[in-house]
């Protein structure tokens, strides 16, 4: 049996990507990124998924929201954020020097089985989607259509 929580986390995480059709590279430090964005806004996000912790026990993701976003005052994208974090748990989203975040972190020490580390992933990757179109003003009407594109995309249908 494989004691090394990093090593198998990372297994785990290369299984749910290699099974979906996402573009992903490797860093030096194993940390694996996946740019996310849609045709119909000329916005993106950039997904960091990392194993942190001593053991690397903690499934840690962060999005950084990047490209044609509206330009708000601070205080009109503190609301906006606000008003998502209380309708939405996670990813919690925040702003730093003018740029829009997000992050996740779950504690897989004593085991995140697969089917539950690839749920919370698809979760993550459809709701950075589903931000890029809130802060955009379309989520509205684009959301159906984007959700159905994705769940192909990650073979999820």
């Amino acid at each position: 049996m494989d004691t090394d929580i990093r090593r198998k986390l990372g297994r785990r995480i290369e299984r749910f990507l290699k099974k979906t059709r996402l573009k992903y590279f490797t860093d030096s430090d194993g940390d694996y990124h996946i740019v996310l964005g849609i045709q119909e806004i000329a916005a993106h996000a950039h997904m960091i998924i990392m194993r942190e912790g001593p053991m690397g026990e903690i499934l840690s993701v962060i999005i950084r929201f990047d490209g044609a976003l509206p330009k708000l005052s601070k205080q009109e994208a503190l609301e906006k954020l606000n008003e998502w974090n209380i309708s939405r748990r996670w990813p919690r989203m925040y702003l730093r020097e003018d740029t829009y975040w997000g992050d996740f972190q779950l504690d897989a020490e004593t085991d995140l089985p697969q089917k539950m580390l690839e749920q919370n992933l698809q979760h993550l990757i459809l709701s950075s989607i589903q931000f890029l179109l809130y802060l955009t003003g379309k989520e509205s009407h684009l959301l159906e259509t984007v959700r159905k594109k994705l769940l192909s995309l990650l073979r999820l249908n």
